[in-house]
């Protein structure tokens, strides 16, 4: 159907919403010494034991390499750097960077601090594996590379227990397979290994270092160790800790725990490393003794003891508060890191790795196989456990947990716990599962429990859209650290004095948000709450510090190598403070929206400087004035209940991404508080989700301290919201993301669903990040309505807390100055589309109803006349077009209806015509003053559709209803368009001025190019998300009949899976559905899983990209235009995003080039045909520079096609920088300027210098997205006339139309060349346009100087065209550019001379042709 596209392309969207802040703009190609551009120097050398090829490794903070075969084993790096050598997820260990050879003798294994014999032995027994006995090279295949994970492997094992590792389990798996291609029988022997290692060093000049292949025969006894001694209160769970015992040989322990004295106790884990029990009820201390006894495997055993002093807990009374503190580490076990085998829906099985939040987006890891892994290629799991420091110190994750308790009147106490762990967020389901896992072992009451997120971005992905992580690691390691965090708090309370600080730190945070307000500012609050025991032996004593701060947590990124999990600056903040107070420190963060981290921070290395910044707020934190807080202790809950609106979410939670991870309730509209009061005339069926909003006042509300949360992100505005409603002697403290983690939080007033210029988003919804990750614009006034102005009693109705657009609400909820109303019609009519495109799509209608509900907001008209645009689709009488038809009519019916709740006549207006009318009027009547670019959101969305109509047209070879598209669109994009222009005087003049110049050299040609060629609506089929906001109208082939000879082409390396690869084109949407369908039925072998080159309007980590055409695909095409066009020449400016984080560059670049070779490969003049080199620095005073080939020779090469780009590859693919160009600073400049107001020749952007030496390009960017990041969307070929008098080489419009093209003309004149017979040459008249007259008529002809294009002058005598005579040193020549060309016009003008006969005549042979012999 012809809307089923749409549906796809509306959720791709949802799916892939965060890609729209994408945008190449021309510009992303990489230059030399830019960020992310491939190393070029350094050392090199070769890793061996025999030389291994294809063994992967990083070097410092570069992609993942693989070691080469010419020659065996090579790799490279720069002086001072860190190569990890990997095979697939297996880490072999690390070296410094060594020139010539790096043996596994020189590698430090995990675990160790320096290379040891063990290790490399082993090492050489594992590689030796891969390869034949005696092989001359080890072959490292790109199988075992795959099946190398899901097992780990300690190389610091004596070789009998390395051995027994690969006994059993996936180990054993693998093992046997790599037998089977290297035709051995069984692993290696040891000794054999080593000796084999040992003669490849000395036969490189390296015997002195090579291992000691013999073993030592009896090994020490072991070294037992209990741990320290401690101390415990009664009911404290207390863990013994051997796990510092060693054996000499570092083979397995066994372990045997046993009380030797003290009141007896029940030990638990007796037999492991680590035992524990509970401390018994004493009265008065006493002391516990344990005797742990280890032994190794050749029975040796050895024994420590080590004491527990348990003390009696103080009493709590009702004159104090007590507080109690603890804190657990949440560190992921190795088996969470390399990835833990689950199951999920239909049956199928997913492979969970360990991932953080913040980087790259993967809503995948909850379908069934093949899908399930597809998103792991746009993240990155974590690839160790934990961070080691400088220091050599762990730096591990924490929850932390701070207990407030009151005696009441009955003698129970209320409790009330901070309960804070280092993650980005937290689901409803995991939140709610763990505060009930708490209850159950505490007895505290679930909405006491508040469970927040520092929201490290560098902490684990409990929201699941980076992934999430494995189930196992909830449920063994965080639910019980959660547990054992809040028992231990109860057990260690003692009685306790409050003490609260608060300051203002604006220094440390900096704003981040688009002001709305030009005055915003990030929140500058400063907590510090902290407890400390008020009698007894620990009278004085910190118990706990809570510091409350508003700062992204965003210094540990994506680049960090490995990634591993982390708390960010928050680690440095809470042990600052411990080290000051001692005790335990919990950090919230607060409202964080529009806050980011400001200041210096010093250190060496990213780890070192979040440290300091966080031990920078800690310091701050000290300079608060503390004061005694009174020992009351009120807590109040609210439940807020919120529509989840954001259609992201919605689709992306129709999908199953966050199953594991958030449960959206679907309720009527009318049931959700105050807003079902306001507009329960929308009968709609929503997803909700639900929150406990609390209000914990310590002190007294008069003078004490506010303690409110927040379930999300909150922006400081909102905040200020909230902080309105304490008392104003009053602290107040704002714990962000807690009790629930749902997104970003923004005020109505700044959602950008509201155009202030008076307009509403309809069809694009957000315009910033933080829109994109929130339930909706509801969600603040809802939060306030519900929650907070109830927890502080504040009358729904008070004026004095309630904004004019929400009290407009009371009175007349139709009235447009209520803004639910307005939000309401919108996000209406957005998700009701998204049901009707779904239903007409065929999809399931189960699954279309998750996606939102069908009701239709009534409206009393207001349709001005004139036919529908379905009345004119059901005029061509097509039953084929009745679905479309339908589709318009309903979606106008619609705005038809409704437009009259918005005050004026002008949406009503825009509704009633043609869709393209539509646009014209916004323009018209309501200019894109404000944030939201709304006539542009329309046009595209509008183009978009006429973009799936003229696809399904031009399947059906149905010229009648390409042209219905039209309709639809307001551009005739269609071949009838193409081949009137071919025909029409611009198609011929293009074709003529394309073939002047000739034999200038590049830097003096000017090409009429195109920006993002390849991004076109007539090729956006099946709908793609970067072809949704398409550069072009018209694609390729159909831009170079257009006279286009400059193509930028973006290359993407992206993932296939079967049947959807360049055929797909051929099959349509049909193909599309039936290829998923087959495969999620079917199932896809892993192998079948391939990546290839795609053009694609992308960005970082390929976002925006989905199945685009294969490079090959859009190469095909234009290998089929030049082969029937032989006499034209090309140029193209590929970008090449072939290098992102997670690229296999040796693979990406060289399937890039190969692709370009098979199709291309005899047309490309390529930088030896005239003696230079990819990677030459190429100023055009080198005579091998490209910018001094002519086309002329490339002609004559028979080689019409030169590509330049911005990387040669960095020796990834010697065929790439065989085949392509360079450029560079020295040879090339290029703008996107943004007002051309004051362009105009002679006042030109560059100066003469500039054009004498590079090549020149403008480009705009007039896609949505460009207009969302500020770009104005000026046409520039309203002045392209005036960049080719400049000399500009290649002005890159977008939307290039036929009737455009005239804009680029500068030679002929209208008209011109006549069709007549005796008009035979060529003359240049005094405005500067060439046209044709009889040859005998005397003029003078137009001289250039022999060694200087741009230096004319006139002959000195008016004759005939064939008399020319041209002073010496000049000859007779036409200009072969528009800036050549205005130098002739001024030589004229000088000369007195009314025209100029220029050395350009009517081809005998061919009359259709014009040559010159200049």
């Amino acid at each position: 159907m012809v809307d089923s596209g749409s549906v796809i392309r509306r959720l791709l969207v949802g799916v892939l919403a965060a890609a729209l802040l994408a945008g190449c703009g021309g510009s992303s190609n990489n230059t030399a010494g830019a960020p992310g551009t491939p190393r070029e120097e350094g050392l090199t050398g070769v890793f061996v034991n025999a030389p291994v090829v294809n063994l992967s490794y990083r070097a410092g903070d570069a992609t993942g390499r693989r070691t080469t075969a010419q020659p065996a084993g090579g790799y490279r790096c720069a002086p001072g750097e860190t190569l990890q050598w990997r095979l697939g997820a297996a880490v072999l260990g690390h070296s410094a960077c060594l020139p010539e050879h790096t043996f596994v003798a020189d590698l430090t294994c995990p675990g160790d601090a320096a290379p040891s014999d063990r290790c490399a032995i082993n090492v050489a027994t594992f590689l030796q594996a891969h390869a034949a006995a005696g092989a001359e090279s080890i072959i490292v295949s790109d199988q075992a590379h795959a099946e190398a994970r899901g097992f780990s492997i300690d190389f610091r094992l004596p070789p009998a227990a390395f051995a027994a590792q690969f006994e059993q389990g996936a180990a054993a798996t693998y093992l046997s397979a790599r037998l089977q291609e290297s035709g051995r029988d069984r692993l290696p022997d040891a000794a054999d290994a080593c000796a084999r290692l040992g003669a490849s060093m000395a036969a490189r000049g390296a015997g002195a270092r090579q291992p000691d292949c013999t073993l030592p025969e009896t090994p020490a006894a072991p070294q037992a160790d209990a741990g320290p001694d401690q101390l415990a209160n009664s009911g404290e769970t207390v863990l013994l800790d051997g796990s510092a015992s060693r054996a000499a040989d570092d083979t397995p322990l066994t372990f045997a725990w046993q009380q030797i004295a003290g009141p007896t106790i029940t030990l638990q884990d007796a037999d492991q490393a680590q035992a524990y029990f509970l401390a018994p009820d004493v009265t008065a201390p006493v002391v516990l003794t344990f005797r742990l006894t280890v032994t190794d495997v050749r029975g040796v055993s050895r024994v420590a003891t080590t004491h527990v002093e348990v003390l009696p807990i103080p009493a709590c009374d009702d004159q104090r508060l007590c507080a109690g503190a603890a804190s657990i580490p949440i560190t992921p076990a190795q088996q969470h890191i390399d990835g833990i085998d689950e199951p999920r829906a239909l049956g199928s099985r997913h492979f969970q790795q360990f991932n953080l939040g913040g980087f790259g987006f993967d809503v995948t890891q909850n379908f069934p196989e093949p899908f399930g892994r597809v998103g792991q290629l746009l993240t990155e799991a974590a690839a160790a456990r934990v961070h080691i420091n400088a220091r050599g110190e762990e730096e591990h994750t924490w929850i932390r947990a701070m207990l407030l308790s009151e005696r009441q009147e009955d003698g129970t106490d209320q409790e009330i716990v901070f309960l804070v762990m280092d993650a980005i967020g937290a689901g409803n389901v995991i939140t709610n599962r763990l505060k009930q896992q708490v209850a159950s072992a505490t007895g505290i009451a679930p909405d006491n429990i508040l469970f927040g997120q520092t929201h490290s971005h560098a902490g684990a992905d409990l929201q699941g859209l980076w992934g999430g992580v494995p189930q196992d690691w909830i449920d063994t390691v965080l639910y019980p650290a959660a547990v054992s965090a809040v028992k231990k708090a109860q057990r260690n309370r003692c009685p306790a004095r409050l003490e609260v600080g608060q300051i203002a730190v604006p220094e440390l945070n900096n704003y981040r948000r688009p002001r709305v307000d030009p005055d915003a500012e990030a929140d500058p609050t400063m907590t510090l709450l902290q407890a400390r025991c008020a009698v007894g032996p620990e009278e004085g004593v910190v118990r706990a510090s809570l510091l409350q701060y508003n700062a992204h947590p965003v210094g540990i990124g994506a680049g960090e190598s490995p990634r591993v999990p982390h708390a960010d600056y928050i680690l440095g903040a809470v042990e600052r403070l411990e080290k000051t107070f001692g005790g335990v420190a919990l950090y919230f963060n607060g409202p964080i929206a529009d806050a980011s981290t400001a200041g210096s921070a010093t250190g060496n290395d990213t780890y070192e400087r979040v440290r300091s910044r966080g031990e920078q707020m800690a310091q701050r934190a000290l300079d608060a004035p503390m004061r005694e807080l009174a020992p009351t202790l009120s807590v109040r809950h609210r439940e807020a209940t919120l529509p989840v609106t954001n259609p992201l979410f919605v689709s992306v939670g129709a999908l199953g991404a966050f199953n594991r991870y958030y449960d959206f309730l679907m309720l009527p509209l009318a049931d959700i508080p105050f807003l079902g009061e306001q507009i329960s005339f929308l009968p709609q069926i929503t997803p909700t989700a639900s929150t406990v909003v609390s209000r914990v006042t310590l002190g007294g509300s008069q003078t004490g301290l506010e303690i409110v949360t927040l379930p999300g992100e909150a922006t400081n505005s909102f905040g200020q919201t909230i902080r309105a409603l304490a008392e104003p002697g009053a602290d107040m403290m704002l714990l962000g993301l807690t009790q629930q983690s749902f997104g970003y939080i923004i005020p109505e007033e700044e959602f950008s669903y509201l155009d202030p210029a008076g307009g509403s988003g309809f069809l694009l919804p957000f315009t910033n990040y933080e829109e994109y990750v929130s339930l909706g614009p509801l969600t603040a006034p809802l939060l306030r309505l519900q929650a907070y102005h109830p927890l502080f009693d504040v009358s729904p109705l008070s004026t004095q807390n309630i904004p004019p657009w929400l009290l407009a609400c009371y009175d007349d909820p139709a009235d447009s100055a209520c803004i639910l109303t307005r939000l309401g019609q919108q996000l209406d009519f957005i998700q009701a589309g998204l049901v009707g495109l779904c239903e007409e799509a065929g999809l399931p209608t189960e699954f279309c109803g998750l996606l939102d509900p069908r009701g239709i907001l009534p409206g009393d008209g207001g349709a001005s006349e004139g036919p529908l645009l379905a009345d004119v689709c059901r005029g061509y009488e097509r039953a084929e077009l009745e679905p479309l038809c339908q589709v318009l009519d309903d979606a106008q019916t619609t705005l038809q209806a409704n437009c009259g709740l918005l005050p004026g006549d002008l949406l009503c207006g825009l509704t009633a015509g043609t869709l393209s009318t539509l646009t014209e009027t916004c323009h018209d009547a309501l200019p894109d003053t404000g944030p939201l670019p709304l006539c542009k959101t329309v046009d595209t969305v509008i183009q978009g559709a006429a973009s799936t109509c003229r696809q399904l047209s031009t399947q059906s070879g149905d010229v009648l209803v390409n042209e219905f598209c039209s309709l639809i669109g307001g551009e005739h994009i269609n071949e009838r368009a193409i081949a009137a222009f071919e025909r029409s005087w611009a198609g011929q003049a293009i074709g003529l001025q394309n073939r002047l110049g000739l034999t200038l050299p590049w830097v003096h040609t000017q090409v009429l190019a195109t920006h993002n060629s390849f991004n076109a609506t007539t090729e956006n089929m099946p709908p793609t998300l970067s072809g949704f906001d398409a550069n072009q109208f018209y694609g390729v082939v159909d831009q170079l009949r257009m006279g286009v000879r400059g193509l930028e082409l973006d290359v993407h390396w992206m993932p296939r899976l079967p049947g959807i690869d360049g055929s797909l084109f051929d099959n349509g949407l049909g193909g599309l559905v039936e290829g998923l369908v087959g495969n999620l039925v079917g199932g896809v072998d892993p192998a079948d899983l391939f990546f290839e080159p795609v053009v694609c309007h992308g960005n970082v980590q390929h976002f925006g990209c989905t199945y685009e055409r294969s490079l090959e695909s859009e190469l095909q095409g234009l290998r089929e235009w030049l082969d029937a066009h032989p006499d034209e020449v090309m140029i193209i400016d590929l970008e090449a995003n072939l290098s992102e984080p997670l690229d296999d560059v040796e693979i990406s670049f060289q399937r890039a080039a190969d692709v370009f070779e098979q199709v291309l490969g005899d047309l490309i003049y390529r930088p030896a045909d005239h003696g230079a080199a990819c990677n030459d620095d190429a100023p055009v005073s080198d005579p091998a520079s490209w910018l001094n080939v002519s086309r002329a020779a490339m002609l004559a090469a028979g080689r019409p096609l030169l590509v330049y780009t911005g990387t040669c590859a960095d020796g990834n693919s010697d065929l790439w920088a065989d085949l392509f160009h360079r450029k560079r600073g020295s040879n090339h400049v290029q703008s996107a300027r943004q007002d051309f107001s004051d362009y105009q020749f002679p006042t030109c952007d560059f100066d003469r210098q500039t054009h004498n030496s590079r090549w020149t390009r403008f480009y705009e960017d007039a896609t949505l997205v460009g207009a969302i990041t500020g770009s104005s969307g000026l046409r520039i070929m309203e002045v392209v006339p005036e960049m080719l008098r400049c000399g500009v080489n290649m002005p890159s419009p977008d939307f290039l139309l036929p009737e455009q093209v005239s804009q680029f003309i500068w030679s002929w004149a209208p008209g011109h060349p006549v069709e007549d017979a005796q008009a035979e040459c060529a003359w240049l008249d005094s405005d500067g346009r060439f046209r044709a007259d009889a040859c005998d008529v005397a003029r003078p002809h137009a001289c250039v100087a022999d060694h200087d294009p741009a230096h004319w002058r006139l002959s000195d005598a008016a004759d005939a065209w064939h008399a020319a005579s041209c002073p010496p040193g000049y000859h007779f020549a036409v200009p072969g550019n528009a800036f050549f060309n205005e130098q002739l016009k001024a030589a004229r003008s000088a000369a007195g001379a009314e025209s100029v006969w220029l050395n350009y005549r009517r081809d005998s042979a061919a009359p259709q042709r014009w040559v010159t012999d200049n």
